[in-house]
């Protein structure tokens, strides 16, 4: 809210994942797992027209092989 420019805040090391949305805009706030467990992968599209972020997001675990 402080900073309205700030349209994506990505987050580091939790031990659990979670997703947020804070603020009048819903400013989304993503945290994948401790270790590297599983990662956010984080789509983002601008329409030029209408001036509109849209942002994907999906939670993916790591997979060892």
């Amino acid at each position: 809210e402080h900073i309205p420019e700030i349209d994506l805040i990505l987050g580091g090391h939790e031990h659990e994942d979670y997703f947020l949305a804070r603020g009048l805009q819903y400013i989304p706030i993503t945290k994948a797992d401790a270790n590297a467990f599983t990662v956010y992968i984080h789509r983002c599209a601008f329409n030029v027209d209408t001036k509109q972020l849209r942002i994907y997001r999906t939670l993916t675990q790591i997979n060892v092989k």
